[in-house]
């Protein structure tokens, strides 16, 4: 389907369009097992949690990282957006370097 098989959709105005996909989207989100959850998705979470559960006490928990930032200590980017994950034992260590 394409916004072009329904003409309605164009005379609408632009808060008119966003309403209707927030409309949309909570439909889908009032089902959610009815999206299907790609196989590359369900690879990375399986993995992820075989990870904690190898050694639950490394990674950190929300609360851990917000107070690290609240600290001013700072975190590396690349601890971020790294799959693997910081350590605490890294971050305690590079925390002593500064």
């Amino acid at each position: 389907m394409h916004v072009d098989d329904i003409p309605e959709i164009a005379r609408l105005t632009a808060p008119e369009k966003i309403l209707l996909v927030e409309d949309l989207r909570d439909s889908v989100a009032s089902e959610p097992s009815n999206v299907p959850i790609p196989p590359n998705h369900r690879e990375e979470l399986d993995r992820r949690l075989a990870d904690y559960e190898k050694d639950p006490g490394r990674l950190l928990t929300l609360n851990d990282l917000q107070g690290l930032i609240e600290a001013g200590r700072g975190l590396p980017i690349a601890g971020i957006v790294d799959p693997d994950f910081v350590s605490k034992r890294q971050l305690h260590s590079s925390s002593h370097q500064s």
